[in-house]
């Protein structure tokens, strides 16, 4: 498994999973798939619309339903296969179809969403990778570059990088914690200063240790401030975030146990 480490511009250090051929290539027959089911689409169309148009105005060579078809079908095909990678990679944030069903997201190689322009040159740049045969020049690349590149990441500065499948439950690692015996009243925080707290646990693994601290002291401010105290006695902040997790959720279970017996 390769992995990269990517910071930021909020200077929050995030690691991704790079996506190897295999996964790109599910993606890419998957996309394929639907662009050459497009296609059939747009000929059938054609087909019927052929039979029931006189073509002779256009004059010359275009005057011939087969020329006229191929001519309509290759501006077609060329438009559905560059646009359709283009508008979903905009439209899902770096994502298609085939790339969605695999898990796997176009980013920027600062961590940033693609812009339009981004998805553009990637995708005009299949017309290279695709060459000798089946994305020759795009799995030699691929293959020699640190970061699983394309020629069409290298020319847009983009990776293709594994996420987590869409709905999948994201678990908390195992965290136990003894409270001190002064350990604070948490009644008034609220289900947003838990989600924080859950937040930072899930992602804390993924951070350098600089901005770990950081993030773990803000995260205590604010649910500290709520409470109304300036500072807690547990040996660590992420050993007090852990406990506010821990028994926010077991406060939570309760009442719901409490709930249903009324």
């Amino acid at each position: 498994m390769e992995t990269i480490t990517i910071r930021t511009p909020e200077q929050v250090e995030l690691t991704y999973e790079l996506a190897g051929a295999g996964s790109r290539f599910f993606a890419l027959a998957i996309d394929m798939a639907i662009r050459t089911l497009a296609l059939i689409l747009v000929y059938k169309a054609l087909a019927l619309v052929i039979r029931s148009v006189n073509l002779m105005p256009l004059h010359g060579a275009l005057s011939s339903p087969a020329v006229f078809s191929l001519f309509v079908l290759g501006t077609l095909g060329g438009f559905i296969t560059l646009g359709y990678s283009m508008f979903f990679e905009t439209l899902w944030n770096g994502q298609t179809p085939g790339k969605r069903a695999a898990g796997l997201r176009v980013i920027k190689e600062n961590g940033t969403p693609i812009t339009v322009f981004d998805a553009a040159l990637r995708n005009f740049m299949r017309a290279v990778d695709i060459l000798p045969l089946f994305y020759g020049i795009g799995c030699l690349t691929m293959l020699i570059s640190r970061k699983r590149k394309r020629l069409g990441d290298y020319v847009a500065g983009t990776l293709v990088v594994k996420i987590p499948a869409e709905g999948s439950p994201v678990l908390l690692p195992e965290i136990e914690v003894e409270a001190p015996a002064d350990a604070p009243d948490i009644s008034p925080l609220d289900e947003r200063h838990f989600h924080l707290a859950r937040n930072f646990i899930i992602r804390r693994g993924g951070l350098s240790s600089t901005i770990r601290g950081s993030l773990a002291r803000e995260v205590c401010g604010a649910l500290l401030s709520t409470i109304g105290l300036e500072s807690h006695s547990f040996p660590s902040d992420e050993e007090f975030l852990e406990w506010v997790v821990i028994s926010y959720g077991k406060a939570q279970a309760s009442a719901k146990l409490g709930s249903k017996r009324l």
